[in-house]
């Protein structure tokens, strides 16, 4: 199974005791007024993402801020963005408890969400199939639809589908070359300016294969860097 470098370096996950029981209880009350109408007093509906497998295969092998952001941006559904910031990471608290990560000694603070990665009981392991991801590699000749990324970096989740701008595009241009290949298809659509033999920022979902992972993109740019596929 590969493991994203990302992963393997991180310092904390859920697993450290990363929020308080006070904490969690304050994001149950939070829960039950402002959440429990659409996800249940059982946290069983609007698709059961709250608790247990859901939960897990759309959360794991990623850090809090995530999981915190998109809570923010989202919800309440009909007022997203209308809660305190403290309330938010309240709730958030409270959906580790209910999957069963252990409590800590201090709140869960804005400013640690970024380095806390969720990670199932046995540790960090693979990206799952179907997830959203970016890759840093050489971007391979196109032909039709398809083409392939060679040097590639371990897939590492994200939440942005579209071609990153700014510092996280410079941050995805300085990783180190990999070792992965991995095939690209839907490409056609998605390859206006971008420049085969160049290094290349490729976002997609990842599908596992016997014969090698796939990408189905979602994006791509290269830079002025070029490279031998």
């Amino acid at each position: 199974m590969f493991v994203s470098a990302a992963l393997a370096a991180s310092p904390k996950t859920v697993w450290d005791g990363v929020y308080t029981d006070a904490q969690a209880t304050r994001g149950q009350a939070a829960y039950m007024t402002e959440c429990s109408r659409c996800h249940g007093e059982d946290h069983r509906a609007s698709g059961n993402v709250i608790v247990g497998a859901k939960f897990m295969q759309q959360w794991r092998e990623d850090n809090l801020n995530n999981l915190y952001t998109i809570l923010r941006n989202t919800m309440p559904r009909n007022a997203p963005r209308s809660l305190p910031e403290g309330t938010y990471l309240d709730i958030v608290s409270y959906m580790l408890k209910l999957n069963g990560f252990p409590a800590g000694k201090a709140d869960l603070a804005i400013a640690d969400v970024a380095d806390i990665m969720l990670v199932g009981k046995e540790g960090p392991s693979a990206v799952p199939d179907f997830a959203l991801v970016t890759i840093t590699g050489c971007l391979g000749p196109i032909t039709g639809d398809t083409s392939f990324v060679s040097a590639a970096t371990e897939p590492v989740r994200t939440r942005q589908p579209q071609k990153s701008q700014g510092d996280e595009m410079a941050t995805a241009f300085a990783k180190a070359a990999g070792t992965r290949k991995l095939a690209l298809m839907g490409v056609a659509y998605n390859a206006a300016g971008a420049e085969p033999s160049h290094r290349v920022e490729a976002k997609g979902f990842l599908i596992r294969l016997p014969e090698g992972d796939k990408l189905n993109v979602t994006s791509l740019q290269t830079n002025k860097t070029a490279c031998t596929p």
